[in-house]
């Protein structure tokens, strides 16, 4: 399991919110997506035997959410 952070490079509302945990749950393998609105920081929770860092970040990128990766940890 692998935990990664992004911030995410633009102003959210609580739609965008919805979006895109909505959008990151239907990737298998995501585990948990949590959303700060006022820092801008997503955390997911992926197992990485099923998708990987690249499938997200190609996720959000898809859906015009342009997001600056940070950090990334395996437990």
């Amino acid at each position: 399991m692998i935990s990664i952070q992004y911030a995410l490079d633009q102003p959210l509302d609580t739609h965008d919110e919805g979006t895109i945990k909505r959008q990151l749950d239907e990737i298998p393998g995501v585990r948990s997506v949590s959303l700060n609105l006022k820092s801008r920081l997503l955390c997911v929770d992926y197992d990485d035997t099923a998708t990987d860092e690249q499938a997200i970040a190609k996720r959000l990128s898809n859906m015009n959410y342009p997001a600056t990766f940070i950090d990334s940890i395996s437990f």
